[in-house]
């Protein structure tokens, strides 16, 4: 994990770094160095999120695997350069490493990299591991760790490393040869044959950028002082992390080349570039944000969320787990958990009721709870309530009387914490926190509200002070509400807080709108789920499907008007058989029948119908539309 974030400004940027995993930008600005802590804050330009190719390494490493001459009793050579394009930018380096063997030649010789060649080590003999550095074709390095015979763990230890003290782009590379000691009978024989270039933005986990093997420079066997390369480096696509991405409106957040997964995205646009691929992981939320083209790919056995009027036009592929679309339906989370601490005076916790709203005001999710002591939010079944067994509470008023939904005793009353009296009024840290997954049949959740309760009259032993989170599978959790200066209503009887107005889950319930274009393209995995339950405005318009491997799910399949349906790596499948995709709850199924249909690439003369609850193909004749 970096400690550090490395920011580049253009155009005369200004960033402030208000922490080490923090950067806010206000100007065009190229950003060099991210990772899952990262903060980023766009309040106005472009922030760019340089790829490898764009960026390059702090450690670059020669690792030679094997000398050219079987009889080769070392490898040696003597220069090495790096190049950004035309510029070599080897003199920019921050240091350098070897890897360290003790192996000793017949005459008890040091033949190990960094170390002078010969036993005196104060001595300044030709042969230290700096000579590939000097610009001197008459010195060199030799290793006899990298001969043929010596062994694999051996042999791997030959390699130099080059640092830098920030990432430095590197294209390309060359080595020379000496012009110093090699036999005339063959100059090549200690020269690298086999070998890898690679860069590390750690000095430790190393990315091949360049692997050669059986490699001889084009010179006569005695000819010495030879240059080989230059050799280009090649940089794959890699993914860019960033912990949590803020955008104002007209700001802009774009990569190019490399994937970019994010923990959370949230307002103005994202421009994936050159392939580039937006990356949801397990817990990931997108959220108000314009992403033009690239793709959206859902990985992970878990859930992530796309929210409010998040719209893109280019692919998306859910390749594990769930990918939600959430609208203005309200929050689909199942778990909630609430953490109290202080209260409004007294020291102890108390009040009557905790209630739930619908996008319709419409109270949802009241009911018998049950309580589970000491269990993992995850681990809860539907209508269950978790705590710690080191809350005690006064007179059976648990916190499962909180959801009852009548106006009767008992409510809620919290006594001691860890054996000793509560005391939540601010002064020594304590809290009360339960977490609970709702009841079956419990509508999306858009609002909640507290409820007084006759504890002798007095709100003071009411909260003031908490926080609201919500999870999807009771283990990634997100604030939804917060709340630090609360104003309780009478504890003199059943009393709604908040003249009765709910409070919104406002983080969780943007404003309805297009989760995607019809012209996106999408396509769910085998066992994965695309639902769409909270975003109803939204069509489908492109379907992938493998149909060999399989689909996964659609929940609230609703098709576009005209649409494609692609069929790929068909296998054994025949067109009497149905897709092998669940759709459910299907609206506009008659649309279907203005797509048109690919098998492999090539247009069909066949249509896509939903009958039966199955997605199958038909006959252009048999196909009856119905709008």
């Amino acid at each position: 994990m970096k400690t550090c974030i490395k920011v580049v400004a253009l155009f005369a940027a200004t960033v402030t770094m208000a922490s080490a995993s923090e950067i806010v930008v206000n100007s065009d600005t190229n950003i060099v160095e991210s990772d899952a802590s990262t903060m980023l804050t766009v309040n106005s330009g472009t922030a760019t999120l340089l790829n490898r190719a764009q960026r390059g390494y702090r450690h670059y490493r020669f690792k030679v695997e094997r000398p050219y001459g079987a009889s080769a009793t070392y490898v040696a050579f003597s220069e090495i350069r790096l190049f950004n394009g035309e510029t070599d930018v080897t003199a920019s380096r921050s240091g350098y490493g070897i890897a360290y063997s003790s192996e000793w030649d017949d005459n008890g010789t040091h033949f190990y990299w960094g170390k002078k060649f010969g036993d005196n080590a104060s001595s300044e003999y030709l042969h230290g591991f700096s000579r590939v550095l000097d610009g001197d074709l008459t010195t060199d390095v030799a290793a006899q760790d990298g001969k043929v015979s010596a062994s694999d763990e051996i042999r791997d230890k030959v390699w130099i490393r080059i640092d830098f003290a920030n990432p430095q782009l590197v294209t390309s590379y060359d080595w020379a040869r000496s012009d110093y000691w090699y036999s005339t009978t063959d100059a090549r024989l200690p020269d690298p044959a086999d070998w890898r270039f690679q860069g590390s933005d750690d000095g430790t986990t190393w990315t091949d950028l360049d692997v050669r093997s059986n490699f001889l420079i084009p010179q006569p066997a005695n000819y010495r002082a030879a240059w080989a390369g230059p050799f280009d480096c090649s940089y794959s696509n890699e993914v860019c992390t960033v912990g949590t991405i803020s955008m104002a409106d007209g700001a802009e957040t774009a990569i190019s080349g490399d994937d970019l997964a994010v923990g959370r995205m949230s307002g103005g646009s994202l421009a994936l570039m050159d392939g580039a691929s937006l990356v949801l992981n397990d817990g990931a939320t997108v959220s108000e944000t314009t992403i033009a083209n690239g793709t959206i790919v859902k990985t992970g056995a878990g859930t992530a969320s796309v929210e409010g009027n998040t719209s893109f036009a280019g692919s998306l592929s859910v390749l594990g787990g769930s990918l939600r679309f959430i609208g203005t339906g309200g929050n689909r989370d199942e778990f909630y958990r609430f953490t109290f601490t202080q209260t409004s005076g007294k020291e102890k916790l108390k009040f009557g009721r905790i209630l739930f709203y619908d996008e319709n005001g419409t109270r949802t999710g009241q009911g018998a709870y049950s309580e589970v002591i000491d269990a993992a939010a995850a681990d809860l079944a539907a209508g269950q309530i978790a705590y710690s067994s080191s809350y005690a509470f006064e007179g059976g008023n648990t916190p499962r009387h909180l959801f009852k939904g009548d106006l009767s005793w008992p409510a809620f009353g919290l006594d001691k914490i860890d054996g000793v009296n509560a005391n939540l009024t601010g002064n020594n840290g304590m809290t009360f926190q339960f977490a609970m997954r709702v009841l079956d049949g419990t509508a999306p959740i858009k609002g909640y509200l507290f409820q007084g309760a006759p504890w002798g009259g007095d709100k003071w032993f009411a909260p003031v002070k908490w926080t609201v989170e919500s999870s999807p599978d009771g283990v990634t959790w997100r604030t939804v509400d917060e709340v630090v200066a609360g104003s309780p209503a009478s504890n003199s009887d059943w009393t709604p807080w908040n003249g009765g107005t709910p409070w919104t889950l406002s983080n969780r319930n943007a404003p309805a709108g297009t989760a995607f274009l019809p012209s996106a393209t999408v396509s769910v995995a085998n066992g994965a789920r695309l639902d769409l339950a909270g975003s109803t405005t939204t069509q489908i318009g492109n379907l992938e499907i493998d149909v060999a491997a399989g689909a996964g799910t659609i929940s609230d399949f609703n098709p576009a008007a005209s649409g494609s349906l692609y069929l790929v790596n068909l296998g054994s499948w025949t067109a009497a058989s149905p897709l092998p995709i669940a759709l459910e709850n299907v609206s506009e199924s008659g649309n279907l029948g203005g797509w048109d249909v690919f098998v492999d690439g090539v247009k069909s003369s066949k249509k896509v119908v939903f009958r039966g609850g199955e997605l199958q193909l038909a006959s252009e004749a048999t196909v009856i539309s119905i709008r």
